[in-house]
């Protein structure tokens, strides 16, 4: 929103242009009004009376839409292989990713586990909507991004810097857009690492090239197309120095998209001339502006403007001050007025609005978006039906269902196996371990046994991920103490795999296949009947499995 500050204000009303905008900015840090977000558009010399200025606007700032998109795109795009590439045939390569509607924007080199082979190279693009100043001659382009992570695993400390793009469609990015980029810099300055890693807001100022694309652009479709790309490795097609290991195989700058908060949005700051937009003047105390299409705007005096107001309006061209108390919400009620709404009218539009009941005092809470905590409180778990080789022969009898016994595999050898399997999915929070749960019943009368009696389980853990060619393997053991149970009685142990074993750690992806057997050499209790197996691990969201 512009701010029009009078010159009276000033504290020095005399001098050049400069000097005295120079004095506005130094007068409103003095009255403690914030001038970090204002952008000077221009010194206004306003007259009062009937005569008027014509305005010649000097600068816009142009975001690219967020999800949906109407005129313009931002986001980015990636190429993946799996089993590794040549660094220059990574960087030619045709693209195999790309996302539209995620909240960054990301330029990131990952290598792969084979020696001097690279696994992925993303790029992002930005489309603006610039069609507002067709006819305008720009004289300046800033881009400003605001910092969202960093990393550098790899120690590679790559940069930044604004391209060409050319994707097929202006408001949806497609895998293909990935070999779109120019090699040609927009920006005679990239931005480091250390700078970028260092810094909040970051501004790229646009060269003669990137001018004269911008104007082929507004002079054309008004649709401005530019990209992120790294400058030191992808632009250079100069492979980084490789470097591999788990958890430590990337490095990437990323910035904020349109699709996150509007503030952090992608700018372009866009200056340009363009003559005879509108006409501005003042009568009394009221600042009146005439529009390039003759509509009347007016400027409200500050004095409407007490503790806790707002400006609104309930008919046409009938601006007034509503002052808001505490605990209120400003919204309309159907066929009211613009008011501060009470917690209890609130909720009856929000309830209105669900179509439900939901939870807040005592209803339930429904029609909800994805829920996520800022823990791992929930679990995704399995249900696993073991399986065995040789059933009744060599290998563990199948128990049916009866009378005293829920079914399952009989164990009363130590030679006997059940096996199953499960796989591990992107939802695991990579922070905990995964967990088996065994229900099993004891087949034998051990009433008159030791009240320390055991029946110990070995759980064997064979398992590996995508790409991958060697089997990782845990062998798990665990007592569970049955004391003087009566026959068929039924219990449950747990069985954790560590997840950041130093040689067999779990990985998303991994496919795991799972043995299980009574040890009967050191178990007094040598007959069981597995009934039951849970495979479950640690999540932030909810994972039902469907």
């Amino acid at each position: 929103m512009p701010l029009l500050y009078p010159k009276r204000k000033n504290l020095a009303a005399t001098g050049d242009a400069t000097y005295i905008t120079e004095n506005v900015i130094n007068q409103l840090k003095n009255d403690n009004i914030p001038v970090g977000g204002w952008t000077v558009m221009q010194y206004l010399t306003i007259p009062t009376g009937t005569n008027s200025y014509n305005i010649n606007i000097k600068r816009i700032i142009v975001r690219p839409n967020p999800n949906p998109e109407a005129t313009s795109v931002d986001g980015y795009v990636s190429h993946g292989d799996a089993g590794g590439l040549d660094w220059a045939d990574l960087r030619n390569a045709a693209g195999t990713f790309s996302l539209s509607s995620g909240n960054a924007l990301i330029v990131k080199i990952v290598s792969d586990a084979a020696t001097d082979k690279w696994e992925e190279l993303y790029r992002s693009i930005i489309i603006a909507d610039i069609g507002s100043i067709v006819g305008g001659t720009i004289t300046g382009i800033t881009v400003r991004l605001k910092k969202a992570f960093t990393a550098d695993t790899l120690s590679i400390t790559p940069d930044i810097n604004i391209y060409a793009s050319a994707p097929a469609s202006n408001t949806e990015l497609a895998a293909g857009d990935y070999d779109s980029f120019g090699d040609t810099a927009f920006c005679d300055t990239p931005i480091t690492y250390a700078a970028w890693a260092a810094g909040d807001w970051h501004e790229f100022k646009l060269n003669a090239a990137g001018l004269a694309a911008a104007q082929t652009a507004a002079d054309g479709d008004g649709i401005f197309k530019i990209g992120l790309r790294n400058a030191n490795y992808d632009v250079a097609n100069s492979a980084p120095a490789w470097s591999y290991s788990v958890g430590a195989k990337s490095s990437q700058l990323s910035a904020y998209s349109a699709d996150n908060l509007n503030e952090y949005a992608p700018q372009l700051v866009i200056d340009y001339t363009e003559e005879d937009l509108g006409s501005l003047w003042i009568e009394g105390s009221t600042i009146r502006a005439i529009d390039e299409n003759g509509d009347e705007i007016i400027a409200i005096g500050q004095s409407l403007f007490n503790a806790n107001t707002i400006i609104k309006a309930d008919t046409d061209n009938t601006p007034e001050a509503l002052t808001i108390a505490e605990q209120r919400i400003v919204g309309r009620i159907t066929a009211g007025e613009i008011t501060a709404l009470t917690g209890a009218q609130v909720l009856t539009i929000l309830t209105a609005q669900a179509g439900a009941a939901f939870d807040w005092n005592a209803q339930n809470l429904t029609n909800t978006g994805t829920i996520t905590a800022g823990s791992s409180i929930w679990w995704h778990e399995y249900i696993i039906s073991p399986s065995e080789t040789s059933p009744g022969a060599s290998g563990a009898t199948f128990t049916p269902p009866g009378a005293n016994t829920v079914g399952g595999y009989q164990l009363d050898v130590n030679t006997e196996f059940v096996y199953f399997w499960s796989h591990i999915e992107a939802d695991w929070d990579a922070a905990s371990d995964v967990v088996v749960e065994v229900f099993f019943e004891v087949n034998v009368n051990n009433t008159g046994g030791l009240v320390t009696d055991t029946v110990d389980l070995q759980l064997i853990c064979r398992f590996k991920g995508d790409a991958e060619t060697a089997v990782k393997t845990q062998t798990l053991e665990v007592a569970n103490v049955v004391g003087q149970s009566a026959q068929y009685k039924q219990f449950e142990t747990s069985f954790a795999i560590d997840y950041n074993s130093g040689t067999d750690p779990v990985q998303v992806g991994d496919i795991f296949g799972m043995s299980l057997n009574l040890e009967t050499d050191t178990s007094e209790v040598d007959n069981i009947i597995i009934n039951y197996i849970e495979f479950k691990y640690k999540t932030t969201k909810p994972a039902p499995e469907v």
